[in-house]
């Protein structure tokens, strides 16, 4: 587990991939954006659902649905794309929709079980238990670029 995250109290955003209730530090993120337009390219990667422009600056929108294992969704206006900056590139989280924003005490956060497998438990680092719900806290670099890559 990460210890950066154990040692603190952790805001984060709560948002739906599939089946998968995920977490993202506040700290991670840049902005929560509205569905814009997105424009389409042929990429190698099924998972880059095209380009926005955001203020001037082309973004990369990855879709998470994809990218995680799950099938791709029709467009809706409750989807949302968490911008994040990533060694010095921006890009677009294309997620389901943004559920809730939390205060993660650390002693609600654990290592990711151990049972778990597949891409899931590649870009968790950490899982926080809140009520009866388990929500993954994703580590941007291998759910980017890392071993889910």
């Amino acid at each position: 587990m990460n210890t950066q995250i154990a040692d603190e109290q952790l805001e984060m955003i709560v948002f739906e991939v599939g089946n998968l209730l995920c977490g993202l530090p506040m700290r991670e993120i840049q902005e929560i954006i509205n569905l814009p337009n997105i424009t389409k390219v042929r990429m190698p990667q099924a998972d880059i659902e095209g380009l926005i422009n955001l203020r001037g600056k082309i973004v990369t929108v990855i879709n998470m649905n994809i990218r995680c294992g799950f099938a791709p969704l029709e467009a809706r206006s409750d989807m949302r794309i968490i911008a994040v900056e990533f060694k010095d590139e921006l890009l677009g989280l294309l997620v389901e929709k943004v559920v809730d924003s939390v205060q993660a005490s650390a002693d609600d956060i654990i290592p990711v079980p151990g049972n778990m497998d597949g891409i899931q438990a590649q870009i968790f680092k950490a899982m926080y238990k809140k009520e009866d719900k388990l929500i993954g806290i994703l580590d941007i670099e291998k759910a980017l670029f890392g071993e889910a890559a």
